[in-house]
């Protein structure tokens, strides 16, 4: 056997041509080609087993468990410790891993939106945006439940929001320009841009018209192209008139009716016939609600004086007023039909 041909391996201990103890690059390595692939075969089913048998790292901070030490490290890092060590060359984003700054550059500054929904034509930058989308969209999958209520939502994200958002009521991001105080990110950016910074970077394709959210300008659209601009209990009732085929004016004004502060009030709706008012109120009605995120004063405030208008709106109208609080929604065409049968003859008229 020729020396220079062959070569002894390290790992089976056989003699072996000398070209398969070259790597990829060819580099000379002390085992064989055999031994390499029997190795790289036996770390394969060593990982795979473990998967199989549920072998995991447990979290020390809380119930999270993953299959990598790596992973767990990553976890710390992100959801404990809150460290954001990796800087955005375009703009001052933080995070904590290399895949969040892709992600982040190809979403933000790229704008790649490079999937596409097989089931309509929604378009994203990643994988689990896709599913979640085709999950939460299509599929309707809510498969997460929350522990302290029948709250259901697709999304493990959504459920960790809703928990600290309603049942803990944590809001532990402050407004470094006010008192407000959020329980998320997001609402916390929407807040300073509305509030403060006053931006309005949506525009309206119909008009001059420009608003901070795309909330907003979809509402304005609606205006904008003569669909009504009108909440979905208000909508219910003026669905509800419109099948009993009654006549009936919305934001009904009247001229000595004033506010505390001087100010013309309106009823929802005005029935000309019967001479009968309806109200739909929705939760501002009954509490404060911090409405683009106002502060608690202004949104007491807001309270007090609506609390003040209801009540005259009440005394003008007596018992010709039909007040629908917003818990009742699914209630609205049989409270409307009973408060217009017991206060007028609408039957006996549609008989004829």
């Amino acid at each position: 056997m020729s020396e220079v041909e062959h070569k002894k391996c390290k790992g089976c201990r056989c003699y072996r041509m000398l070209s398969s103890f070259l790597n990829a690059k060819g580099r000379q390595l002390k085992t064989c080609s055999a031994c390499r692939d029997k190795g790289r075969n036996a770390q394969k089913k060593s990982r795979a087993k473990k998967k199989a048998s549920g072998v995991k790292h447990q979290c020390p901070k809380c119930d999270y468990k993953c299959s990598t030490k790596s992973n767990l490290t990553t976890h710390i890092k992100m959801i404990h410790d809150k460290i954001k060590d990796i800087q955005c060359p375009k703009c001052d984003y933080k995070c904590s891993t290399n895949g969040s700054l892709n992600v982040h550059i190809k979403r933000v500054h790229d704008k790649i939106k490079n999937l596409e929904c097989p089931k309509c034509d929604y378009k994203c930058s990643t994988n689990g945006t896709l599913t979640r989308h085709i999950k939460q969209v299509h599929n309707k999958i809510k498969d997460h439940l929350c522990p302290k209520c029948d709250y259901k939502c697709s999304d493990k994200g959504n459920l960790t929001r809703h928990i600290k958002q309603v049942h803990d009521k944590i809001k532990d991001h402050l407004c470094p320009k006010c008192d407000s105080k959020f329980s998320t990110k997001s609402s916390l950016t929407r807040h300073i841009k509305q509030v403060h910074d006053k931006i309005k970077d949506h525009l309206c394709p119909k008009c001059d018209s420009k608003f901070s959210t795309k909330s907003s300008l979809t509402k304005h659209i609606k205006i904008c192209t003569g669909e009504l601009k009108i909440s979905a209990g208000e909508f219910k009732v003026m669905n509800t008139l419109k099948s009993m085929m009654i006549e009936f004016k919305r934001e009904y004004t009247i001229a000595d009716l004033k506010s505390s502060i001087g100010g013309t009030l309106r009823y929802d709706f005005y029935l000309p016939k019967y001479g009968l008012y309806i109200e739909y109120d929705g939760k501002q009605h009954y509490e404060p609600v911090r409405f683009g995120g106002v502060s608690k004063k202004k949104a007491l405030e807001s309270f007090h004086k609506t609390q003040a208008n209801d009540k005259i709106k009440n005394e003008y109208a007596g018992n010709k007023l039909l007040r629908i609080k917003y818990t009742n929604y699914l209630l609205v065409p049989e409270l409307v039909f009973k408060f217009i049968t017991d206060k007028t003859d609408w039957d006996s008229d549609e008989r004829h």
